[in-house]
C-alpha cells in the first residue's frame, strides 16, 4: 500500500539561490591578478635569462672563431713550408751539402 503524503505539503519549497558574477566575485580577481602577475614575472626573467645566455654564447663563438681563423693561417704557413721543402733543387741542395748524389742510370736496378 502506497501512502500519499501530497496533502501535508501547502506549498512548494524554494530555495533562494544568490548569484555571483565574476566582475563582483573579489576572490576570482585577486586569484586572476596573482596568476597574471606571476607569469608576468615569469616571463621577464626568462627572457632576461635566455638574452644573457644568448650573449654568452655570441663571445664564446666569436672567440672560436678567432682561434679557427689563426689556426687557418698557422696551416697555410705549414703547408707553404713544406710546399718549399718538398722541391726537388732544395732537397737536391740540401743532400749534396752532406755529401749524397743521384744514382746514375746504371746504378739502378729494378726487380
Amino acid at each position: 500500500m502506497i501512502q500519499d503524503f501530497s496533502s501535508i505539503f501547502e506549498g512548494k519549497q524554494t530555495i533562494d539561490v544568490r548569484t555571483v558574477s565574476f566582475r563582483r566575485n573579489t576572490t576570482f580577481r585577486k586569484v586572476a591578478g596573482a596568476v597574471l602577475t606571476t607569469v608576468l614575472v615569469i616571463g621577464v626573467i626568462s627572457c632576461l635569462v635566455f638574452g644573457l645566455l644568448i650573449k654568452s654564447g655570441l663571445k664564446e663563438l666569436a672567440l672560436k672563431q678567432t682561434v679557427k681563423l689563426e689556426l687557418i693561417i698557422d696551416q697555410q704557413r705549414l703547408y707553404a713550408q713544406r710546399n718549399m721543402l718538398l722541391e726537388k733543387d732544395k732537397i737536391v741542395l740540401a743532400a749534396a751539402g752532406m755529401g749524397l748524389h743521384s744514382p746514375k742510370g746504371k746504378q739502378v736496378r729494378q726487380l
